[in-house]
């Protein structure tokens, strides 16, 4: 994960959106993606996609 001050530089610098994510490879790539608009969760994976059925054990 990149913490927060260096996906805020890598978005200035780039002039893009830089989304970070979770997922295994073995199973399902992409799980949780992070927002391209949402500020308040830089630094972080983001939420579950929409078609994600997602279960804590």
């Amino acid at each position: 994960m990149l913490s927060s001050h260096v996906e805020v530089f890598l978005r200035v610098v780039a002039c893009a959106h830089i989304l970070q994510g979770y997922g295994l490879t073995k199973t399902c790539v992409d799980t949780f993606v992070s927002l391209p608009n949402q500020f308040h969760i830089l630094g972080a994976a983001g939420p579950a996609l929409p078609s994600m059925n997602v279960c804590l054990v």
